[in-house]
């Protein structure tokens, strides 16, 4: 352990959901290459494994409507170094259109203190991450807190997922 500073940083609330990276999908298949396209599929492979019973959701996860608002997986750091840069483009057109500006993307006409436009998006650092998943709390070993809720019981539940139905460690 070490002691780092931590700028003020934005994260959203939630995790990119597959609407948002079908979004994303949509977009490349409509302006970029067929190569372009096939480098942005998520990798449904990782459902596969000796500690996973999802063999379904191989075929299902990422555009199965009942899947829609769960979290996109399988995605590279890459990836989703790519997906930041179309989201800022995509989210500032978005709002320079809505307040009556002309959107250009490379001559910086609208400049960042006008409120129109949003900074980059990016991956968090691994002390930002940290640091939110502690919910800013230093001294806590769960985000929500080390106390138990009355009745002895935890605030969360801390044995999640979907595990195989067989002994894998025979």
């Amino acid at each position: 352990e070490r002691t780092v500073s931590v700028a003020s940083f934005y994260m959203d609330e939630t995790e990119i959901a597959n609407v948002h990276w079908l979004e994303y999908m949509h977009y490349l298949a409509k302006d970029s290459s067929q190569e372009a396209y096939q480098a942005a599929l998520p990798d449904t492979t990782v459902w596969v494994g000796k500690l996973a019973f999802n063999d379904p959701y191989v075929e299902h996860y990422l555009r199965y409507p009942g899947f829609r608002y769960f979290p996109v997986v399988g995605v590279t750091w890459t990836q989703a170094t790519q997906f930041a840069v179309w989201r800022t483009r995509a989210v500032n057109k978005a709002l320079a259109e809505s307040a009556g500006e002309e959107y250009a993307e490379t001559d910086g006409r609208i400049p960042l203190e006008s409120g129109i436009v949003v900074p980059s998006y990016r991956l968090p650092t691994e002390a930002e991450w940290e640091y939110a998943a502690r919910a800013g709390k230093k001294n806590s070993k769960y985000y929500w807190g080390d106390e138990l809720k009355p009745g002895g019981k935890w605030a969360a539940n801390i044995f999640q997922g979907n595990f195989p139905h067989k002994n894998l460690l025979e």
